[in-house]
């Protein structure tokens, strides 16, 4: 597999660059402390903020 190169990722993230960065974390290609502060952040907010979405739409 190859590997994802965090220091690559652009901010802010949108939906493609999320489910690349998820799919990464989830298949342990890239690992938190590999992450930016900033990357970290960006990414639990845009998750909380999906979760959110989604319970309202249910």
């Amino acid at each position: 597999m190859k590997k994802l190169d965090v220091k690559k990722i652009k901010l802010p993230l949108t939906k493609k660059k999320y489910k690349k960065l998820r799919d990464a974390i989830r298949t342990r290609q890239v690992k938190w402390m590999d992450m930016s502060t900033d990357l970290m952040y960006a990414y639990q907010d845009f998750w909380r903020f999906q979760r959110y979405k989604e319970l309202n739409n249910e």
